[in-house]
C-alpha cells in the first residue's frame, strides 16, 4: 500500500468524507496541511498483526502510540505495535528518571484519546504533544498509526508524520 501513488485519488475521497461530516480531526489535520494518507478502518477487536495485514502492510508497519507522564509535561512515543517500549531509553533521552507509562482512564484524561487509540498527528482541542517516533518507521514505504478513533488508523510515509506530528526520530522500542 502506497499513500504516494494514490494520494489523489485518498485525498479526494478523504475530502469526501470531510464534506459529509465524517472526516476524524487527525484526517481532518492531514487534510489542512496536505498531507498525503489513507484512511484505514478495520475491526477494533483484532491484533495488531491482522490489522497490519488486513491493510496489506507488514506487522512491523503498524505502529501504536504510548502516552507517557515525564514530569510536568505529557509525551507521546510511538512505537511498532510488535515491540515494547523502552522506558529506560525514553527516561534518559527526556532525561527525566520519573517518566512513566499512562495507563487505563489517565490516558483519556491526560490526552482526550481513548486508551489504545491515541494519534501521533493531533490532540484533542488542539493540545500539543512531544512525540518521538521510533526510528525503524523510516525502513518502511508507509506505516499506519492510530487516528483517535478505535477501529480506524492512518496510513502515511513516515516523514509525513516526522512532518505532520513535529516528531523527534530516536530507537525507543526493543523485543522483549
Amino acid at each position: 500500500m502506497s499513500c504516494a501513488g494514490r494520494s489523489h485519488s485518498l485525498t479526494l475521497l478523504a475530502r469526501k468524507a470531510w464534506l459529509v461530516g465524517m472526516a476524524l480531526p487527525t484526517v481532518q489535520a492531514l487534510l489542512d496541511a496536505q498531507i498525503p494518507h489513507e484512511l484505514y478502518r478495520y475491526d477494533p477487536g483484532l491484533d495488531a498483526p491482522s490489522i497490519a495485514e488486513g491493510a496489506g502492510l507488514g506487522v512491523d508497519q503498524k505502529f501504536q502510540t504510548i502516552a507517557l507522564v515525564a514530569m510536568p509535561r505529557v509525551v507521546l512515543a510511538c512505537i511498532p505495535a510488535t515491540l515494547s517500549l523502552d522506558l529506560e531509553a525514553m527516561r534518559e533521552g527526556l532525561g527525566e528518571p520519573r517518566t512513566a507509562v499512562i495507563e487505563g482512564p489517565a490516558v483519556k484524561r491526560m490526552t482526550g484519546f481513548d486508551a489504545g487509540s491515541v494519534s501521533p498527528v493531533l490532540v484533542p482541542g488542539g493540545r500539543r504533544f512531544a512525540v518521538y517516533l521510533d526510528a525503524s518507521a523510516l525502513d518502511h514505504q508507509v506505516v499506519l498509526v492510530d487516528s483517535g478513533e478505535a477501529g480506524a488508523g492512518v496510513v502515511i510515509a513516515p516523514g509525513d508524520l516526522v512532518h505532520a506530528a513535529a516528531a523527534v526520530v530516536g530507537v525507543l522500542a526493543k523485543r522483549d
